[in-house]
């Protein structure tokens, strides 16, 4: 019945052209090819949001696609405000990687917490006065490659010395 709007390949091969014979049969054959339909789209999704294997390998080679579009990441890129180049940029990731462009922002969200967290620890090492050999020396496999094109990122660019100008509200 269906099978000329090519919807065939849901129904079973039926020579039987006669119509339905009865309404339960009607409603059987329309059970089946709903269901078939739900499976299929069913399967569609979830073909079309596969999760990617986050391996340290892969995780390494989306770091340094990552790296080669600043855009994203370095607030002084000349389009880093512009949400359209960010857009592309996260577009040209997914389509290298073969990943959902929200499933990137979420792992890319949490690489750098981890990386935040390690940063913090190791700044806070070298503030006390720890000696060299005391200095916190983060372990994780993705840290030393995330601080080669992050560390400009957050670093402090200049200092300003509050205590050499004079407020005229102060004389």
């Amino acid at each position: 019945v269906l099978g000329v709007f090519g919807w065939g390949f849901f129904v079973p091969e039926s020579k039987d052209t006669r119509p339905f014979e009865s309404r339960a049969q009607e409603h059987l054959v329309h059970t089946r090819v709903f269901s078939n339909i739900r499976r299929f789209y069913l399967l569609i999704i979830v073909v079309l949001f596969v999760m990617c294997d986050w391996s340290n390998e892969f995780t390494l080679k989306f770091l340094e696609l990552y790296q080669n579009e600043p855009v994203i990441w370095d607030p002084m890129h000349l389009y880093h405000k512009d949400r359209k180049q960010i857009n592309d940029a996260w577009v040209r990731l997914s389509g290298q990687l073969e990943c959902p462009v929200t499933e990137l922002k979420k792992k890319k969200d949490s690489l750098m917490a981890t990386f935040r967290g390690h940063l913090r620890k190791k700044k806070a090492s070298i503030r006390s006065g720890a000696g060299v050999n005391d200095i916190y020396k983060p372990i994780w496999f993705a840290y030393e490659y995330m601080e080669s094109f992050l560390s400009p990122v957050y670093e402090c660019q200049s200092i300003i010395n509050t205590q050499d100008t004079v407020s005229t509200y102060n004389r």
